[in-house]
């Protein structure tokens, strides 16, 4: 089949016309993003970029999982981020420490704003890392 003037095809293999049902605002979305990406309405980029995202997914469900792929909470990589780098700078384990090394590691760690540090201390002690032993100080628990 010939095609008319226009764009290059973003193709290089036969396609297929396929009719799918999106959620409208997922729609809108993509083609803000497809605006963005080819600066105007480029004849068959959204069926180019679907069939990029059904190929990354099918490319990423396709790989078996180990259980050493499993990912690690991310509270749980910021506490032994926070936990090493404080033992890095002691030279020593340690067990108890204060409140401003815990909050200065943090800081290094995740960001200095006094929320930031609040909402990570609170986190360390609900999930049972560390827990409060005295004014100011804490116990590594892990």
């Amino acid at each position: 089949m010939k095609r008319r003037g226009g764009s290059p095809p973003l193709f290089s293999e036969e396609t297929v016309q396929v009719k799918i049902f999106l959620p409208k605002t997922l729609f809108e979305t993509l083609k803000s993003y497809i605006r963005l990406k080819y600066g105007k309405e480029q004849k068959g980029a959204l069926s180019y970029e679907i069939a990029r995202a059904i190929k990354h997914y099918l490319k990423e469900e396709s790989i078996p999982r180990k259980k050493s792929d499993i990912r690690m909470p991310r509270f749980l990589v910021v506490y032994n981020k926070v936990k090493e780098l404080i033992q890095k700078t002691k030279g020593e384990e340690v067990k108890v420490v204060s409140y401003s090394d815990l909050a200065w590691a943090i800081s290094v760690v995740r960001g200095s704003h006094p929320k930031t540090i609040r909402t990570w201390i609170s986190t360390f002690i609900k999930m049972k890392l560390i827990e409060p032993v005295g004014i100011e100080r804490y116990q590594f628990k892990v």
